[in-house]
């Protein structure tokens, strides 16, 4: 992996200590419990030094405690209201391959904390309508995405890949 990314996950860890650690049952139930007293994003964060997007995904993965809105990131920035992207999926850069039947678009976006994430979609044309399917990385799991992602291709193009 590139050391701009070495680079980037040491400035990340220190101003959150345990970003891309593993959530552990204390973890989760210190989430629940500071979700319950109705604590933000940004305050739960700071108590469980991780990133902000990783306490809202949390959030929104956890089966214990319905996803309470309430809760969303707080925004460093006030929202322009002439700003056509809500400040929570501000699109950076996109990249369509159209593929046949199939079309391919890679975006990078921008939370509302400033963080940025790859969006993988896919629109497949089914008769009149459209399919669509699409996978989020986040930068905190991008490292082991490439990784799994070139093992696949090794697979895939036994001595051909470089």
């Amino acid at each position: 992996m590139s050391t701009n990314y070495h680079e980037r996950l040491a400035k990340i860890k220190a101003q959150y200590p345990r970003a891309c650690e593993k959530w552990t049952p204390e973890d989760e139930a210190l989430l629940a419990e500071m979700q319950r007293a109705g604590k933000t994003v940004q305050e739960i964060s700071e108590a469980l030094q991780r990133q902000p997007s990783a306490v809202h995904s949390r959030i929104k993965k956890n089966k214990a405690l319905p996803y309470q809105p309430q809760l969303e990131i707080e925004s460093k920035s006030p929202v322009q209201k002439d700003q056509t992207m809500p400040p929570s999926r501000k699109e950076l850069f996109t990249n369509k391959v159209p593929a046949g039947r199939r079309t391919y678009f890679f975006d990078i976006k921008e939370t509302r904390e400033n963080e940025r994430y790859l969006v993988i979609s896919e629109s497949q044309k089914s008769g009149s309508t459209y399919k669509h399917d699409r996978v989020m990385i986040f930068e905190e799991h991008l490292e082991a995405f490439l990784e799994g992602l070139d093992k696949a291709l090794m697979y895939l193009f036994p001595g051909n890949y470089p």
